[in-house]
């Protein structure tokens, strides 16, 4: 039986309440949500309520959930990175722990934003990243 992936969810926003948690629930048997972060405190539990998320894999921050993972109480394969807004410095910060993540676009807003993670990932020589992109269901 293959190993059950633990994946952190950054970010309860739409994106994840519609696509990344229900994908991940109904793929029970080969994924756990190991975390969940939002800044939001109305966000962060009502998320965590509606998907069964205990109190304490639950934080505010990207910084938060790196120290959880150093203290070693919390374990992750990999982390969906699907905040409002800017999220470099918070994917990088997943990357330099060698944890590999799924990025809702867009990965920055300038090109040195976008060049500084490229050459972060082609320094490690271990592809980290991979964006999603949502694909059109409608025909012309």
């Amino acid at each position: 039986m293959p190993k059950t992936l633990n994946i952190a969810v950054i970010g309860a926003g739409t994106m994840a309440q519609a696509v990344h948690l229900p994908v991940l629930r109904r793929r029970w048997d080969r994924f756990t949500v190991a975390a969940l972060v939002e800044h939001s405190p109305r966000r962060r539990r009502e998320a965590a309520d509606v998907w069964g998320l205990e109190e304490d894999i639950r934080f505010e921050s990207v910084a938060d959930l790196i120290a959880a993972v150093r203290a070693k109480t919390v374990t992750l394969d990999g982390a969906v990175l699907s905040t409002d807004g800017l999220h470099v410095e918070d994917l990088l910060a997943l990357m330099r722990r060698g944890i590999p993540v799924l990025v809702e676009p867009p990965l920055g807003f300038s090109a040195e934003e976008v060049a500084t993670v490229a050459d972060f990932e082609r320094m490690t020589g271990r592809r980290l990243v991979m964006m999603a992109y949502p694909s059109s269901t409608t025909t012309p």
